[in-house]
């Protein structure tokens, strides 16, 4: 079976894609809920930091500061308004805002709704995801983190690698590592690419542009 491999850029600019793992601490993520009592009807926030060891960047070849994808648990709601049509997600270069955002300070303050009673297990899950390098002439490494924050008064991120990368409110959207059932999409030539032309044949990498250039 065939396993689609998704990129959340062009891979073309960043020289070459290591295929060994950087060291495990380049880059870190940490998440708090700032609050000292909940109530449903409140407005709050959870406080999201990333920080890259010295002597590592992600950003390479023009592409901006890491991602910030959010999964939001049923009894809460995003701040803002949700972006669904082309018009309005080319304004900010695709992202699904409010629940994909730039980390362009390396930091960023997530504003919700509690809007119901939250139960037992109810989380925020923050996947942040990046392109990590000494040298982006020479070697990069795609780096995703994943911290999920409980809906309890301080609570603070633990991680969990073992999750889904998924985020928003749309079921459609593929998770990485996940198969898929046989698909057509244009070229950039306007020609027509059939998965099922290729399957049981090569491995396929499906890289989007987002726009960021």
């Amino acid at each position: 079976m065939l396993t689609a491999l998704l990129s959340l850029f062009a891979l073309s600019p960043f020289g070459t894609l290591s295929d060994e793992p950087p060291p495990q601490d380049v880059l870190s993520v940490t998440a708090s809920l700032d609050a000292s009592s909940l109530e449903v009807g409140g407005r709050y926030r959870v406080l999201v930091s990333v920080k890259v060891d010295e002597g590592w960047s992600t950003t390479i070849s023009q592409v901006p500061k890491p991602i910030l994808q959010i999964q939001v648990p049923a009894c809460a709601s995003l701040e803002g308004k949700v972006l669904e049509t082309y018009k309005e997600l080319s304004r900010v270069s695709f992202l699904r805002m409010p629940f994909e955002r730039v980390l362009g300070g390396g930091s960023e303050s997530v504003a919700f709704e509690l809007t119901s009673e939250p139960k037992a297990g109810d989380a925020f899950a923050f996947n942040v995801v990046a392109f990590v390098s000494r040298d982006p002439e020479t070697s990069s490494w795609f780096v995703r983190r994943r911290v999920l924050v409980d809906i309890v008064p301080g609570a603070r991120g633990k991680a969990d690698a073992s999750g889904e990368s998924s985020w928003g409110a749309d079921p459609k959207l593929l998770q990485i590592g996940k198969h898929v059932e046989p698909f057509e999409l244009p070229r950039a030539d306007g020609s027509i690419f059939r998965l099922a032309d290729h399957l049981g044949k090569r491995p396929v990498l499906v890289t989007t542009y987002r726009a960021f250039w």
